[in-house]
């Protein structure tokens, strides 16, 4: 349990292993097809970010309480990509849920919508946390403590978390006639991720890792489906 718990080692671990993951998810889809739909594109930038949010974190822990020179600048520019891409993936994650399943993931042309806002609110206040340390901070010993807004980011996640799983069970509703796999089970892997580590402050970064595998499990439910 030491190990799975101890920040250092298991999130080195498991973003490693997002990384293979998301690389090789990527090279599969490249490799096979050589023409893509929006929803397709719209799924490796899923990929992409979460690529980033693993790397952002291996930074920002991997440099995290170090003596050497640049090394809490290091830290600090990892967490704020990592915390970056950590709302951008699952603002992502909406709009890939509703392309994929409207029209069988025909893509039409939508304007802005307003549920969009609170993200790039939060995005706009990660990026001046630098100055502010309102979402994350690091103490006089350069170590890493939550700030105040981290809170309402988790509920923003969290509000694009379960409209994504609206979008998918609305989609399971029309298609009762046809063996769907339910909703929960495409995001579970996430949720229980980024609810432990929202949970334990000390514990490792599980977010990552977990979204990895509930984009791979939401990939393959969702083609099998489509091609049923």
């Amino acid at each position: 349990m030491f190990y799975l718990t101890y920040r250092d080692y298991a999130t080195l671990i498991m973003d490693s292993g997002t990384l293979l993951i998301a690389f090789s998810i990527i090279y599969l889809i490249l490799h096979h097809r050589k023409k893509r739909s929006a929803d397709e594109d719209i799924f490796l930038l899923l990929l992409i970010l979460n690529i980033v949010m693993a790397a952002g974190d291996i930074l920002g822990y991997l440099f995290e309480n170090k003596a050497f020179p640049g090394s809490r600048e290091l830290s600090l520019i990892g967490m704020t990509v990592f915390y970056i891409a950590f709302v951008l993936l699952f603002m992502t994650w909406l709009c890939y849920c509703r392309i994929r399943f409207r029209d069988g993931g025909v893509s039409k042309r939508q304007r802005f919508a307003p549920e969009y806002l609170p993200g790039m609110v939060m995005l706009f206040l990660i990026v001046i946390n630098i100055f502010t340390g309102w979402v994350f901070y690091y103490d006089e010993n350069w170590l890493y403590h939550r700030g105040v807004l981290f809170i309402p980011m988790y509920i923003i996640v969290a509000g694009y978390i379960m409209a994504g799983i609206l979008c998918l069970s609305k989609y399971r509703d029309k298609s009762a006639g046809r063996a769907t796999v339910p909703a929960w089970v495409f995001v579970l892997p996430v949720v229980v991720g980024v609810v432990f580590t929202f949970l334990v402050p000390d514990s490792a970064s599980f977010a990552p890792f977990s979204t990895a595998v509930s984009i791979v499990f939401t990939h393959m439910g969702t083609v099998n489906e489509f091609n049923g």
